[in-house]
């Protein structure tokens, strides 16, 4: 489980097999600060349904991108629905906390993001079970909804989870964007082949030698529940009650 010696919060972010990776840090200060801004924003009773509807909504249709103005204008509305009562400070840092996630999503010069990929990182500062998250970040990611994701996609749908925790994390203090940006792809990389692998090897006991090429929800509850959260300890955060909510 994410931890550590000490008050803050750390978790190990795994980048390939040779290399050690990184041990990420969220100071305690920053998850005080969260868990003022979440509670008293409404982020903590807002569900992620709701949420996702109101990002999309106000993406555009036809493109599926989020300019900073939309994700701002999407932002205020959840929040101003979110029956809490902000200070000034608080409407600031809750500001500041909001930009620094859309623009964790940035990597191009177009400024915008695609909304399905933030929605499904977003999860993380919602309420609701971490079981429920994944599962609905996952029909997220699923642009076919065939129920299922390529390497490609669960590389997406990793990547988006470990977007929004490095951008509340202490990273900034000690790696530089391009560096964050990096180590997100690698763990991400890293962590779709753990997934992949396991179903291989699953097939060849099975007799069955094809390779494959997507896998299910169930595929990967099963994969993380029989010792892949050793892997990505960090997907545990999504679980607000057991970092930020205690």
């Amino acid at each position: 489980n994410p931890g550590g010696s000490g008050s803050d919060l750390k978790f190990h972010l795994h980048t390939n097999d040779t290399h050690g990776g990184y041990l990420v840090s969220i100071t305690q200060d920053r998850v005080t600060r969260l868990r003022q801004l979440i509670q008293e924003s409404g982020f903590d009773r807002r569900n992620v349904h709701e949420v996702t509807q109101v990002l999309l909504q106000n993406s555009n249709a036809n493109t599926g991108l989020l300019s900073k103005d939309q994700y701002d204008n999407a932002m205020r509305n959840i929040v101003s629905n979110g029956g809490g009562s902000m200070s000034q400070e608080s409407q600031r840092r809750l500001s500041d906390l909001l930009s620094s996630i859309f623009f964790a999503f940035v990597r191009d010069k177009s400024s915008r993001v695609v909304a399905l990929e933030l929605a499904s990182g977003f999860t993380v500062l919602c309420g609701g079970r971490k079981s429920d998250k994944l599962e609905f970040a996952f029909d997220l990611i699923d642009d076919d909804k065939d129920g299922r994701l390529s390497r490609r996609g669960l590389w997406k749908y990793l990547r988006s989870f470990l977007t929004v925790l490095m951008s509340i994390s202490s990273a900034s203090a000690n790696m530089t964007e391009g560096h964050i940006y990096s180590a997100i792809d690698s763990a991400s990389t890293w962590a779709t082949a753990q997934v992949f692998g396991a179903e291989q090897d699953k097939g060849l006991g099975n007799n069955d030698n094809s390779s494959k090429r997507s896998v299910c929800f169930d595929d990967f509850a099963e994969w993380y529940t029989q010792g892949g959260y050793g892997s990505i300890p960090w997907l545990e955060l999504l679980d607000l009650k057991k970092w930020v909510l205690t």
